[in-house]
C-alpha cells in the first residue's frame, strides 16, 4: 500500500521550540502554525504506524492460508496418489481374472496363465476397461508350450458306485443291518 501524501511543510529546526510554536510556517502559498504541523505530523506517524501492523496481520493471515493450501495440495497430491495405486492394482486383478476365465476355457491352469500373460500385450475396452484378448494371447502360449495344457480327467461314470462293489439291497432287513453295525447278537 502506497503512504497517503501529505503537503510539504518546510520548518526551520534551528528555531527554539517555544518560539518556533508562535511562528507561522509557509508552503504551497498557504501558511500553517507550527503546532498545527507538527500535529499533523505526529497524526501521519500514528496511522503509518497502524497501516503497518494491519498489513503484518494480513501478511501472517496470507501465510496461514498459503500453509493450509500446502496442507490441501499435499493431502491432494497423496489421495491422487493412492487412486492411481487402487486402478493398477484393480486393472491387474481384472487382468488376472480375465486369464483365468479364458485359461479355465482351455483347459490350463489359471494361476500359471495369468504368470505367463504380459499384462502389457493385453488391450483394454476403452468404456469399461475389461480387458478384451486374453485367451487370443493364452492361444499363443499354447502354441509355443503345449504341455501347458492339463491332462483331461475321464468323464464321470454314469453309474454312481462304479468300482466300489454293489449297492446294499434295497430289500435287506433293517434289524439285521442294526445288529451288524452295533454288534449285536
Amino acid at each position: 500500500m502506497t503512504e497517503p501524501t501529505t503537503p510539504e511543510v518546510t520548518t526551520e529546526a534551528t528555531e527554539s521550540p517555544t518560539t518556533a510554536a508562535a511562528q507561522p510556517v509557509e508552503g504551497d502559498g498557504e501558511t500553517f502554525d507550527r503546532a498545527y504541523v507538527q500535529q499533523l505530523r505526529k497524526e501521519a506517524a500514528t496511522y503509518r504506524t497502524r497501516l503497518k501492523a494491519l498489513e503484518d496481520v494480513q501478511k501472517e493471515q496470507e501465510q496461514a492460508k498459503l500453509g493450509d493450501l500446502e496442507k490441501v495440495t499435499k493431502r491432494y497430491e497423496e489421495a491422487t496418489k493412492q487412486i492411481e495405486q487402487l486402478q493398477a492394482t484393480l486393472k491387474s486383478e481384472r487382468v488376472k481374472w480375465a486369464v483365468a476365465q479364458a485359461a479355465q476355457r482351455l483347459n490350463l491352469d489359471g494361476e500359471l496363465a495369468a504368470s505367463l500373460v504380459k499384462l502389457d500385450d493385453i488391450q483394454y475396452d476403452p468404456e469399461t476397461g475389461q480387458p478384451e484378448n486374453p485367451e487370443k494371447h493364452l492361444k499363443a502360449l499354447l502354441g509355443k508350450w503345449p504341455q501347458l495344457v492339463k491332462p483331461t480327467a475321464p468323464p464321470p461314470s454314469i453309474n454312481a458306485d462304479a468300482g466300489r462293489g454293489s449297492a446294499p439291497s434295497a430289500t435287506a432287513n433293517r434289524d439285521d443291518d442294526i445288529k451288524r453295525r452295533f454288534r449285536i447278537s
